[in-house]
């Protein structure tokens, strides 16, 4: 027998279990399994059935390094490529002839075009956007008032009139309307527990209430105040349960974005703010401050990162804020606990059925 069958008899023995041949192939094919709740015989149903409820997690965007003193090099580099990312996703939105700018003295007639806007002026009533594409600048006229700002990537419908443009719309490349996706599992969304802050008897009572649910996830949107207490939270109450942490700006000196702190529980997997991970079939950003802009223009902050673009669509959004909040956006449900030092509401949300709401802590 090869030493890695032997360990997993060995880790199985010594909870008290005994494995069949099926049990053990299949666990050593596809990977080991944490919980097996069956009686002294452990079968190959009973593994099956184990592996359909064990986590399936996938990190899909994790800023793991801090952001470094750079050069007007490197700043320019990082516009250039996050320019290009929402470019591209804001014209294959659209599905339109795009004209570059240096070619409208071709055209008389409605265009569109994309670009990032460099300057907003208002003047006589007008508002005039400065768009750059890369091969040249030119002025967008406004009639009426727009919600672009200096930094956006957005595509313009317009009537081109040589070196300026009339502009009739300004679409942002935001997230598509589609069905709501379901995974399976259920989590409870928090932020802003403030350890070092609230209350030690409403702690212990969600902790404690937590700890009693079903609930295999538990993500935290920032705002935890003490890491120490926290890894002891854990450790007492989210036994069997994943936890998904993000540090705020309260949590750590690091300037936004922030790369994940180190946490020693086994259970915790600790991202960055913001980051998204995909979690039994749902893709969820964690951000410790969040608006609908992020998903309408697409770009989760305005450093020049280029991993601040979205160009994921997520499922759930979790995030942090002193008021409790569940929103839908486009089938995206956005998840916010409030704050335990003023109104504290945590939110169950069901991966199967998409279904969020405020739990009952009694």
């Amino acid at each position: 027998m090869n030493t890695a069958k032997e360990e997993i008899i060995r880790e199985f023995l010594n909870k008290g279990k005994l494995l069949t041949p099926e049990a053990l192939r299949i666990i050593e094919s596809e990977g080991g399994v944490e919980e097996i709740t069956s009686g002294l015989v452990v079968n190959g149903a009973d593994v099956k059935e184990t592996m359909k409820t064990k986590p399936e997690i996938k990190i899909i965007k994790n800023i793991t390094t801090r952001t470094p003193d750079t050069s007007t090099e490197d700043v320019a580099a990082w516009y250039r490529s996050r320019y290009e990312k929402i470019k591209r996703i804001v014209t294959m939105r659209l599905h339109k002839n795009f004209v570059s700018l240096n070619k409208l003295d071709n055209y008389r007639d409605e265009v569109y075009v994309a670009g990032l806007v460099r300057d907003v002026k208002e003047a006589d009533g007008k508002y005039t956007i400065e768009l750059d594409d890369s091969t040249a600048s030119i002025p967008v006229i406004f009639e009426a008032e727009h919600e672009a700002v200096p930094g956006d990537v957005v595509a313009v419908r317009a009537v081109s009139a040589r070196n300026v443009l009339f502009g009739k719309e300004v679409i942002f490349p935001d997230v598509p309307l589609r069905s709501a996706a379901t995974g399976y599992g259920r989590a409870c969304a928090i932020s802003n527990i403030l350890l070092d802050e609230a209350p030690r008897q409403d702690i212990e009572q969600f902790f404690s209430w937590l700890s009693g649910t079903d609930l295999q996830f538990l993500f935290i949107a920032g705002g935890f105040g003490d890491r120490a207490a926290l890894e002891g939270y854990i450790d007492k109450y989210c036994s069997g349960k994943k936890v998904f942490v993000i540090a705020g700006e309260k949590d750590t000196p690091e300037k936004y974005p922030r790369a994940p702190l180190e946490f020693s529980g086994k259970n915790v997997v600790s991202l960055s703010d913001p980051s998204v991970v995909e979690v039994n079939g749902l893709s969820v950003l964690l951000a410790s401050d969040f608006d609908i802009d992020m998903l309408r223009k697409r770009r989760l902050g305005q450093a020049p990162r280029p991993e601040l673009v979205l160009d994921i669509v997520p499922d759930i959004v979790v995030h942090g804020g002193e008021e409790p909040q569940i929103l839908n956006y486009k089938s995206i449900t956005i998840a916010n606990s409030g704050s335990m030092l003023t109104k504290f509401k945590p939110v169950v949300i069901n991966f199967e059925t998409r279904e969020a709401s405020y739990a009952k802590i009694q």
